[in-house]
């Protein structure tokens, strides 16, 4: 994987990495929110 990333152009690595960043902390706040919620319900 490292040799991969050394290859690739800084360039390219940074709409993907700025994509796999934003997709981690969507996932991160939905699942705050699903417990936040479903400690409401209870």
């Amino acid at each position: 994987a490292r040799y991969v990333m050394r290859e690739m152009a800084p360039v390219a690595m940074r709409p993907m990495l700025e994509r796999t960043v934003k997709g981690a902390l969507l996932t991160n706040l939905l699942f705050v929110l699903g417990i936040f919620l479903s400690q409401w319900a209870a």
